[in-house]
């Protein structure tokens, strides 16, 4: 699996942990970690797309720091720690994965070992979890309709929480960088439309 799709499972892992530590306030520390993430996607979906620059790595280099403070600070441990938290295929570790089919057929894995607590990840979004960790598993845009399907899910819940937090200030008060969070992820919730469109024909 690429770095990118690390980073990816990462986020959604921080996500998760912070959203049970302390809710979802636009305004708080879930918030915060929303912007990131909707950086990091735009950097790596530019990556992707256009090819990787040294400027883009740069960036992508300062959100992760920030990712790594923010997760240090409030979950004790460390992004990376957080996307390296899954058991590698040749390390013998993988007996701590255990997949999963309910009876409606839909399938899931629950995870366990290094991790704090663990989780049941449902091929539909849902998540069960026993512990500290909650991580939703879907993969970001791999160019088929079901990941584009998880990228557009998340664009637009990243895009709501931007929008809410917008919502505390006029036109005129508004802070330049949420103004520019805002028209970058409405612009990215614009282009996985139009990808996951063109996935359909």
């Amino acid at each position: 699996m690429s770095i990118f799709a690390d980073y990816r499972r990462g986020m959604e892992t921080l996500l998760q942990q912070l959203e049970v530590k302390f809710g979802r306030d636009p305004d708080g520390i879930y918030g915060e970690a929303v912007v990131y993430q909707s950086r990091l996607e735009d950097n790596l979906y530019a990556a992707e797309r256009y090819g990787d620059t040294e400027a883009r790595r740069a960036d992508r280099t300062q959100v992760l720091d920030a990712l790594n403070r923010l997760a240090l600070r409030h979950l004790g441990a460390s992004f990376n720690a957080l996307y390296r938290a899954q058991p590698d295929a040749g390390s013998g570790t993988a007996s701590q994965i255990t997949t999963t089919t309910t009876a409606s057929g839909e399938r899931g894995m629950a995870i366990g070992g290094n991790v704090s607590g663990s989780a049941l990840i449902t091929g539909n979004g849902n998540v069960v979890g026993d512990g500290n960790v909650i991580i939703q598993g879907e993969a970001m845009p791999t160019g088929d309709a079901e990941g584009l399907h998880g990228a557009l899910r998340m664009a637009r819940r990243a895009l709501a929480i931007l929008e809410e937090q917008a919502a505390g200030y006029s036109a005129l008060s508004i802070p330049v960088h949420l103004q520019i969070e805002l028209e970058e992820q409405r612009k990215r919730v614009r282009d996985l439309e139009v990808r996951l469109q063109a996935a359909a024909r």
